[in-house]
């Protein structure tokens, strides 16, 4: 029981982490084509202050640059699932370069600290996303239940310790 319980908090925290967004890559460097295409969506109205952010966001994270556009606004499951796939593969493929840099950046302990931060605040964000009222489960529904879970998963190892 316990090696399943530490298993589905790995699973959850990961899951429930944002993911590195490669952003330099496509947001930093957008063609021509691509600026036409957004300032065309931002006058139809379908890009505003509001969804602009979670529009660049999902951009940063498309499988493929020449359907990143339309891959940012779309909405399905499949979609979801590729984005955050996209942003499992930035971890492993950039996550050691982006630690050095957080280390040479912020220093050993500093650098420990935001780490750990991060992962100890996930689960109590991912439920203030649940209870938040107009957010619901925000911009990543599987990442927000998956981090509420961890919460409830680490309960029940300490739980399990004491029984």
């Amino acid at each position: 029981m316990r090696n399943t319980l530490w298993t589905l908090l790995i699973f959850c925290l990961l899951t429930g982490l944002p993911p590195i967004r490669k952003s330099e890559k496509y947001v930093d460097i957008l063609t021509d084509a691509e600026k036409v295409k957004i300032e065309q969506l931002v006058i139809e109205g379908r890009l505003h202050k509001d969804n602009v952010q979670q529009f660049f966001d999902r951009f940063a994270l498309a499988p493929r640059r020449d359907t990143a556009i339309e891959h940012a606004l779309d909405l399905s499951l499949g979609a979801s699932v590729a984005r955050h796939w996209e942003g499992v593969k930035n971890v492993v493929e950039e996550g050691p370069s982006l630690l050095k840099e957080h280390y040479q950046k912020h220093g050993f302990f500093n650098g420990t600290w935001r780490i750990v931060n991060a992962v100890v605040q996930m689960p109590f964000r991912s439920w203030h996303e649940i209870f938040a009222g107009d957010k619901g489960l925000g911009q990543n529904p599987l990442g927000t239940l998956c981090g509420a879970a961890s919460l409830i998963i680490v309960i029940f190892l300490v739980a399990e310790r004491r029984i």
